[in-house]
């Protein structure tokens, strides 16, 4: 109804997925399948990984980023 939000669902099957991006979400993730490429990234590119959990949840250093759409 308002395209100018952004919807993220969280689907408890892989089958809900569509129907909950027809149905409006912008994105929808399952727990689990999200958890597994998360882990394995983790094992494929640790160091990648290490950084942004550094940067995302790190309380005392002087990193941010942004997102910028260019047009």
């Amino acid at each position: 109804m308002n395209p100018a939000i952004t919807i993220i669902a969280r689907a408890e099957s892989e089958i809900s997925l569509q129907k909950l991006e027809y149905a409006g979400a912008n994105k929808a993730l399952t727990p689990y399948l999200f958890g597994g490429l998360r882990m394995a990234q983790m094992v494929l590119r640790p160091s990648v990984i290490n950084f942004l959990e550094m940067a995302m949840q790190g309380e005392n250093i002087a990193l941010q980023m942004e997102e910028l759409e260019l047009v």
